[in-house]
């Protein structure tokens, strides 16, 4: 097995923000209240960006079609920081959703696959 903890240096690295999601839960009147994020982590993250083997993309683009739709852009993100599903995280002032995780506890590190959101959806709708 081989361990990556030590590939992560100040020269592989930067720093990111990673917000989780709190579920919700019954208060003392036995009345629901809704989960909400918490607020931004810092955390040290290396970001590569991925493509979309379902689109064909890599990065934001703009579709060759009749409207120019843009494509989702999607990153892949390695750090020793666990980051669940459902997550935020925030790099090079741009926000992604954790959509898809790797699974390399075991190696010292977490994988993940985000989506690029934008700031004018509430996070709610994220979910």
């Amino acid at each position: 097995m081989i361990n990556m903890r030590r590939a992560f240096t100040k020269h592989t690295t930067l720093k990111a923000y990673l917000q989780t999601f709190q579920e919700g839960s019954w208060d003392e009147n036995n009345e629901w209240t809704e989960g909400t994020m918490s607020r931004p982590m810092p955390f040290l993250v290396t970001a590569t960006p991925t493509g979309s083997a379902d689109e064909g993309s890599y990065g934001a683009r703009l579709n060759a079609d009749n409207i120019g739709e843009r494509t989702k852009k999607f990153m892949q993100f390695t750090s020793r920081t666990d980051m669940p599903m459902n997550s935020i995280i925030t790099v090079y002032n741009d926000k992604y959703k954790v959509v898809r995780e790797g699974y390399y506890d075991a190696m010292g590190f977490h994988t993940v696959v985000a989506e690029g959101v934008s700031d004018k959806t509430h996070w709610e709708d994220w979910l």
